[in-house]
Formats: structure tokens, C-alpha cells, sequence
């Protein structure tokens, strides 16, 4: 049981141990009303002879505080046994993103397909777990046992802040069945952000052959060009004048200048359809359990002696009160 857990149940024992101890100083107080002499403050009271009263009352009824502990730690020990085993799948999942180029060249910082947030809410949400199941040919009835240890075992949260990374966990009646709902949920999953990017991939995609188309018809204007002021270098006929070679040099490294500012643009948008930037949503890893996670035997055995010894001292203090009662009655 983890330290969360352990918290909640020390939080709760002390609310009832607090609430008993109320009770027991308005039943001390009232018992010793009358052979109070001189006048003292309730508190006051309990601070000198509580702890002893409650000692003297436990110490009469011995058997209420052993006895009833010992069959209730039996009986939890008893039920322990009787509950299903349950194995537990454990999976990080990286979301997948898409990689944003920018026109600049450079490129922007890449979007995940979806937040890790709307994520959390759809594993949880039971639409999407009923989804879920059909792809199992599990039925959807509440009736179903299957159907019933999925919905009620899955959980999900965030490994850390601003990341892409989540983590579920979904139990089985056995290791098989935790990795088949684990296997079932990725791949949901995966298909719904699929259907997510495809449209932005496609259009990033439908932006690059244009840029390439582009690019090849600036490669071959410039090349084109080049050739002819090769031609003109190279001719025995007069040159043409100083102003036509300015404004044909002029041209000739305007798209020069241009065509490295589209090849720029190009590699950018394929670096960020590479794997490297756009990605799907995938299994980053995942365990399961080799021994039952549940059910959790040593805190039904110890939850159970605390109620049993709740319930002793409540009977010992009954028990007190009843005798008090027979004793004034006659």
C-alpha cells in the first residue's frame, strides 16, 4: 500500500480514535460528577484521571480487546483469500506530435497531436473505454466481469509537468489479459490521433512538393542563366555593354540568392516531417506485474485487527456503561 494510502487510513483512525475520546470524557465526567468536591473544568478532570479511567475499564474486560481483534484478524484473513487476483499493466505512452516549420526557414517549436490533458480525459472517459472494449469483443453489459475490472482499474496520469509523456494502468485477471486491455488502449489511441494529424500532414506534405516543384523550376532558370553568361564569356563576338552584364549578373544572383532561400525552406519542412519531429502516438514502454497486485492481503488483515480493536474497546466501554446501569438500578 503506498504512503498516500497509508496516510488516508491513519488520517481516519485518528478522527475515530479523537470522536471516542470525546465520548469517553462526557461518560468519565458524568460517572464522576457527584465526587467532585471542589470545582474543576471538565479538561482539567481528564488530563488528571482519563487515561487511567480508560486503563481500568480496559483492564476489565480483557477478553473484549484479544478476543475480538484476533477473530476479526481471521476473518480478514479468511476474506483475503477469497478475493479475485488482479495482475497490473503499467504503460508510458509518448504522444505523438507534428513538426511546425516556419517560414523564416528555421522551424517552430513542434504540436502535440493532442494536449496531455484532453489525453487523461479521453482514457477516462467512458466512451472511449466502451470503444475500447467493442475492439475486444468484450461485451459492454455491467454484468460482464471482464468489462467491469477494465473500467473500474484504469487510471492515468501525467509522469511530469509540460511533457508528453502519460502513464495508465489497467489490471487483468491475469498477466494475458492486463497486456491485452494495456495493447488495446495504445492502439485506440493511436488510431484517434492518427485520424488527428492526417490532415496536417497531409497539408505539410502537399507544402513540400510544391516547395520542391518550386525550387526545381528556380534551379533550372538559374542554371539557364548561368549558362549564358558562360556563352557570352566564352564567344569570340563582341560582349554586350557594361549595363546589360550588370543587370544580367544582377539577375543571375537575385536567384541565386532566391534559390537558397527556397532550398532552405525545403530542408526545413522535411526535417520536421522526419521522424525526428512528427511522430505518432506510440507505447514508450510498459511492465506488468509478475505476482497479483490485488488483493492487497497484509491491508485487509491490518485494516481489519484496527476495526476489530475499535470494535473491543467500543464493547468493553458498553459493557461498563451497562453495569453502571444495572448497578444504579438497584
Amino acid at each position: 500500500m503506498g504512503f498516500r494510502k497509508w496516510t488516508r487510513v491513519c488520517i481516519v483512525m485518528g478522527a475515530i480514535f479523537r470522536h471516542f475520546m470525546e465520548i469517553i470524557k462526557i461518560v468519565h465526567i458524568d460517572e464522576n460528577r457527584e465526587r467532585m468536591t471542589d470545582p474543576i473544568s471538565p479538561d482539567t478532570l481528564l488530563d488528571r484521571v482519563g487515561l487511567r479511567y480508560v486503563w481500568r475499564v480496559l483492564s476489565s474486560c480483557k477478553t473484549c480487546i484479544t478476543v475480538i481483534p484476533l477473530v476479526s484478524i481471521a476473518v480478514g484473513i479468511v476474506a483475503s483469500t477469497q478475493f479475485l487476483p488482479l495482475w497490473e499493466a503499467r504503460v508510458t505512452i509518448q504522444i505523438g506530435q507534428i513538426g511546425q516549420p516556419s517560414m523564416a526557414g528555421g522551424h517552430a517549436e513542434p504540436t502535440l497531436i493532442e494536449s496531455a490533458p484532453q489525453v487523461l480525459a479521453r482514457i477516462k472517459d467512458p466512451g472511449f473505454q466502451n470503444i475500447v472494449l467493442t475492439d475486444m469483443a468484450v461485451p459492454l453489459d455491467q454484468e460482464n466481469l471482464e468489462a467491469t475490472i477494465f473500467r473500474h482499474s484504469i487510471r492515468a496520469n501525467l509522469t511530469a509537468a509540460n511533457s508528453n509523456f502519460i502513464e495508465f494502468r489497467v489490471r487483468g485477471r491475469s498477466r494475458e489479459e492486463a497486456n491485452r486491455f494495456a495493447e488495446a488502449v495504445v492502439k485506440r489511441l493511436s488510431n484517434a490521433h492518427q485520424q488527428l494529424a492526417q490532415s496536417s500532414i497531409q497539408r505539410l506534405s502537399r507544402q513540400l512538393e510544391s516547395i520542391r516543384v518550386h525550387v526545381a523550376d528556380l534551379s533550372r532558370a538559374h542554371k539557364i542563366l548561368v549558362d549564358i553568361l558562360r556563352r557570352q564569356d566564352s564567344n569570340a563576338n563582341p560582349r554586350p555593354g557594361l549595363l546589360e552584364t550588370l543587370f544580367q549578373t544582377s539577375i543571375a544572383n537575385g536567384l541565386d540568392s532566391n534559390l537558397r532561400g527556397w532550398e532552405e525552406l525545403e530542408l526545413a519542412y522535411e526535417e520536421q516531417l522526419s521522424p525526428m519531429r512528427t511522430y505518432p502516438t506510440t507505447a514508450f514502454s510498459s511492465y506488468i506485474n509478475d505476482k497479483p497486485v490485488a488483493p492487497e492481503k497484509l491491508t485487509i488483515v491490518f485494516m481489519a485487527g484496527v476495526i476489530g480493536l475499535i470494535v473491543g474497546i467500543i464493547t468493553a466501554f458498553l459493557l461498563k456503561a451497562r453495569t453502571r446501569v444495572a448497578l444504579n438500578g438497584k
